[in-house]
Formats: C-alpha cells, sequence, structure tokens
C-alpha cells in the first residue's frame, strides 16, 4: 500500500503542475503512468484520472473565494454581487500567440456573452485525446483580444463546472459498473487529490506571475518538443 500511495503523490504533483499549464494533464498523467503502474483496475484508473482533478479545481475556488462567491454582507445584512452572477453566467454560458494586436479585454467584467460563448467552444476542443483544456481556451481567448492575464484567470473558472460535472459522471459510471473498490484505492483516490490541491494552488500563483511578463511560446516549444520524444520513443518500442 505504501508504494501505491507514493505513485498516487506523484500523480497529485504531475496532476498539480498540468492542469493549469497549457500542455495537457491527462496526457502528462497516462505518460506517467507509463512509468508508474498502479495495482489497480483500469475502471479504477479511468476514473481516478478525472476525479484527482478535482483537488486541482478546488485550488481554484479557495485562490479565487472573493471573485467566485456572489454574497457578501453590508452593514450585517446579506447583499447580493450582480458582477459576479455575471461572471458566473459567462463561465456556464455554455459550460470554448500569435496575436499581433494589443489586447482589448483586460479585466473579466469586460469579457461579453459572445467571447464566453467562443471560448466555451474552444473549450470544446479538449474532447480530442492530448488536447490541453486549458491551452484550447487560453488560445481561444487570445485570437478575441483578452489579454494574457484575463483569458488565463477565466481559464481557472470555466475549469470548475467542467471538471465537477465530468468527476460526477465518472463517479456514477463506476459505481454503476459493479467493479469493487478496495481500501487501497480510496487511500489513492485521496491522496492523489489531497497533493493535486497543494501543488496547484502553488501552480496557479506560478502561471498568474509568468503571463504577465511572458507569452505562453514556451509551452508551444514544450509540447512539440515532448511529443516529437514520445514518437521516437514509440517507434523505437516497434523496431525493438
Amino acid at each position: 500500500m505504501f508504494l501505491e500511495i507514493i505513485k498516487a503523490i506523484l500523480m497529485g504533483i504531475v496532476e498539480g503542475i498540468t492542469e493549469w499549464l497549457p500542455i495537457s494533464s491527462t496526457g502528462h498523467m497516462i505518460l506517467l503512468e507509463q512509468v508508474v503502474k498502479f495495482n489497480a483496475s483500469e475502471e479504477f484508473m479511468s476514473m481516478f484520472r478525472v476525479v484527482i482533478q478535482l483537488g486541482a479545481i478546488l485550488a481554484v475556488v479557495v485562490l479565487f473565494w472573493g471573485k467566485l462567491w456572489p454574497f457578501g454582507l453590508r452593514h450585517g445584512r446579506v447583499i447580493s454581487k450582480p458582477s459576479v452572477w455575471q461572471l458566473w453566467f459567462k463561465v456556464l454560458f455554455l459550460v470554448v500567440e500569435s496575436r499581433r494586436t494589443a489586447p482589448h479585454v483586460t479585466h473579466l467584467e469586460q469579457i461579453t456573452y459572445r467571447d464566453a460563448l467562443i471560448i466555451g467552444v474552444w473549450q470544446m476542443l479538449a474532447i480530442i485525446p492530448g488536447t490541453s483544456r486549458s491551452g484550447a481556451t487560453i488560445v481561444g481567448g487570445l485570437l478575441l483580444g483578452l489579454s494574457r492575464a484575463c483569458v488565463a484567470e477565466f481559464t481557472f473558472y470555466l475549469a470548475i463546472p467542467v471538471m465537477a460535472g465530468a468527476s460526477l459522471l465518472k463517479v456514477l459510471k463506476f459505481a454503476v459498473s459493479g467493479v469493487a473498490i478496495t481500501g487501497t484505492e480510496v487511500a489513492v483516490l485521496a491522496v492523489g487529490c489531497v497533493v493535486a490541491f497543494v501543488v496547484s494552488l502553488a501552480a496557479i500563483r506560478f502561471l498568474m506571475d509568468y503571463v504577465k511578463r511572458h507569452n505562453f511560446t514556451f509551452f508551444g516549444i514544450y509540447r512539440i518538443a515532448l511529443g516529437l520524444v514520445v514518437l521516437a520513443v514509440a517507434v523505437v518500442s516497434a523496431m525493438v
């Protein structure tokens, strides 16, 4: 069991780092599984890859709670925040660096419903294996004229309903499959989520600081380089 927990920690670290960077978290977890193989059923691993992202999503809720919670207190009375409700409606509206012009959207309040719809469509590209959800939404936002910091933050918010829904569906699918879950698997899932949450706190802070001074070119180069390495390994393995 101890070895499985160590593997879960590694997966949590990878998920926490890659979930928010435009480099495909699921792809990295699948690659890690080729080296660090879990002693678990494929049904459990299919659920694990998705549910572990709940830990990463919780980091967004914690870090941006003030911007996400639509209620507040004023003179001892509970008040509603219209701007926050509008933000959530934009996030749920569809539940989608080569730009040369200066961004014309630098604050979340400036994102229109049309922008939110188009970014939501871009996010749908993540159903293609190997496509980064955050990468797709960031590219879509940049093309619409959003600043890097603005689109990065909006991407964090978009993950909450999408990944929460995906996790719920995976859990339900696993439950109805009839496959029994062991105590070790429960511990692995819990540890993975907790580690992903902690690492995501640091990863989100890093990305928000990074995009203020740099563009996303590095991540594009990294994805190409990693893809070439994976292809090379696959070719060599097929020839051996």
